[in-house]
């Protein structure tokens, strides 16, 4: 194995245990505060030293691409469901996202594409209730998209 600094150690360990808990990667923002740093830079610093030791892989300019090399995710298949205050922000995040773009303050078509996302996300987790209003609303305002394009 490559010999790695014991901060490095620290910001691996943290990456592997984020990704235990969360099934995704952390940002560096997280990693640092996580680790009680004062820098990002110094998260980039340790990331890409352990990126040249080969121990992780990410994407260049791309947030949330850390991957731990060698290292199996099948356990995350069986994660646990969300619980109610996860389902609570969820649902609160995609009224918040809903609310922005039907203000007209940004109405570009990847922000219409994020709502396509979150919706799906409710429909996965089975919330079927709140699925049902906001597929309705996406629908409308896809339609009129359609009809603003055709005009």
């Amino acid at each position: 194995m490559t010999k790695i600094t014991k901060k490095q150690k620290q910001v691996l360990d943290f990456i592997i245990n984020f990704l235990d808990e969360h099934g995704y990667s952390p940002s560096y923002r997280e990693i640092k505060d996580g680790l009680n740093y004062n820098s990002v830079a110094t998260v980039a610093k340790h990331i890409d030293n352990l990126y040249i030791a080969g121990l992780i892989r990410k994407k260049e300019n791309e947030a949330r691409t850390i991957e731990v090399v060698g290292r199996s995710f099948d356990h995350l298949k069986t994660r646990r469901p969300a619980t109610e205050a996860e389902e609570k922000w969820l649902v609160g995040e995609v009224e918040r996202q809903f609310s922005i773009y039907e203000s007209g303050e940004v109405q570009e078509q990847t922000k219409l594409d994020e709502l396509y996302v979150l919706v799906g996300a409710l429909k996965i987790l089975g919330l079927q209730g709140p699925f049902t209003v906001y597929a309705g609303r996406l629908r409308a305002i896809q339609n009129g998209v359609n009809n603003a394009e055709s005009n």
